[in-house]
């Protein structure tokens, strides 16, 4: 076998397995934003009906509502984006 031919083996077999590395990479950052997708909408969801909740109805009795009102909780280091 000739210098060459081991060199553009070695080269080919190296672009292989860059390629194998980014079709992983690429998997796991599609699999990573439909799970922080999921799980955005489920907090969405669960903020709307919590925020959604009435007051239970009044009976004469002096009870405080146990729901208060929930507003949407976003971490004071995340910023808005403009869509």
């Amino acid at each position: 076998m000739t210098e060459s031919n081991e060199k553009d083996l070695v080269i080919a077999a190296l672009r292989q397995r860059i390629g194998e590395l980014v079709s992983a990479y690429e998997t796991d950052i599609a699999v990573i934003r439909a799970s922080y997708t999921k799980l955005k909408q489920d907090f969405d969801h669960v903020s709307k009906v919590l925020a959604d909740q009435t007051p239970a109805p009044s009976d004469g009795k002096s009870q405080d509502n146990p729901f208060q009102p929930v507003t949407k909780f976003t971490p004071p280091d995340v910023k808005k984006k403009k869509d």
